[in-house]
């Protein structure tokens, strides 16, 4: 309730799929109507059981997903691939590539959801700002810390991507 009341937008973290239905209602009455939600999904290798309580969760908060992040640490396999297609068709997508696999990934994401609304995660490195140009939500995550003159620069180049078309997050 407090973020909902907050922030327009939050992260939903997966480990947060496991907390059940009763908690998932309790927040969408809790916040405001206009709050949206990104939501990560589980990452790769996840079980049936994190798969079931992450779309159990996805259908009680409905309209309020803004997007889900989906964090791709390997090679996607066919079981994974069918998931996200599904995903796709009622959310826009907005894939987390390691930067290990980000060469190898990229031609092939855009090869397979060219006709969704997907994105890539953008990590606040200016060599890679290209992933905030596309999809309708862009995502930025950041992890360490910033100094006042870098948050200016990464907050700079995230409002030079936007248009009133687009949600960015960070």
């Amino acid at each position: 309730g407090y973020y909902g009341n907050e922030y327009p937008v939050v992260m939903v973290p997966a480990s947060y799929w496991s907390a059940g239905s009763d908690t998932f209602n309790e927040w969408l009455e809790e916040s405001d109507q206009s709050l949206r939600m990104v939501c990560e999904w589980p990452t790769q290798g996840f079980n049936k059981l994190q798969i079931e309580e992450a779309r159990q969760a996805l259908q009680i908060l409905a309209e309020r997903v803004l997007a889900i992040v989906i964090p791709i640490h390997s090679d996607i396999t066919e079981s994974e691939y069918a998931i996200y297609k599904e995903l796709a068709a009622t959310h826009p997508l907005c894939f987390d590539v390691s930067a290990e696999q980000r060469s190898k990934l990229l031609p092939w994401l855009e090869e397979h959801f060219a006709k969704d609304d997907y994105s890539i995660c953008w990590r606040a490195d200016v060599n890679y700002k290209q992933d905030l140009d596309f999809g309708s939500v862009a995502v930025t995550r950041i992890s360490g810390e910033f100094s006042p003159k870098e948050l200016r620069v990464l907050i700079e180049t995230m409002i030079a991507a936007s248009n009133p078309q687009r949600h960015m997050v960070l």
